[in-house]
């Protein structure tokens, strides 16, 4: 199971890279981009398990870090398959509506069109993104010993906290 993430990770970026047509690769391979997106996606797990755990710390429960690191990696699979799905059924695409529920609005983008900070950083909320944060919550109320509820709210404010800073980190980006 540890290599699933992995595997469905690796995947993505290189259908990003196919995507991209080799273009603003500033002179790197494609094994070099495909593996910094593979460490940076490692990195970022990595991250929110230092946070989460040092918010239950805070909150005087302590949390083992390599159980939560092992659940937040095995739900880190969840991105790419909404992704590998969004392939199937492209934005714009009659499926797309059908799809948008599970991967969220950015299912219904028009193709072509650059979205605006806000729509990448909350296009991605649907069902799928829904149940990443359930079973997240799930998996560090058992860690922590705390009632699923208290893990929800916890989970659900980090994971909007970390939107809203993207969407203004990207508009800040981008000039505006």
């Amino acid at each position: 199971l540890l290599f699933l993430p992995l595997a469905a990770w690796f995947d993505a970026a290189r259908r990003a890279l196919d995507a991209a047509g080799g273009e603003r690769t500033a002179g790197l391979s494609e094994g070099a981009l495909v593996g910094a997106t593979l460490a940076l996606v490692m990195a970022g797990t990595l991250v929110e398990c230092a946070f989460h755990r040092a918010l239950w710390s805070a909150r005087g429960a302590r949390v083992a870090f390599a159980p939560l690191l092992l659940a937040v990696w095995l739900l880190s699979a969840l991105e790419p398959l909404a992704g590998a799905a969004m392939e199937w059924c492209p934005p714009g695409s009659a499926g797309s509506l059908g799809l948008a529920p599970w991967v969220g609005a950015r299912a219904l983008a028009a193709p072509g069109g650059q979205p605006d900070a806000w729509a990448v950083a909350f296009g991605g909320a649907g069902l799928l993104a829904a149940a990443r944060i359930a079973l997240s919550a799930a998996a560090q109320a058992r860690l922590a010993g705390r009632a699923w509820r208290e893990a929800l709210l916890q989970v659900l404010l980090v994971w909007l906290a970390s939107h809203v800073a993207l969407a203004w980190t990207l508009a800040l980006v981008r000039g505006r």
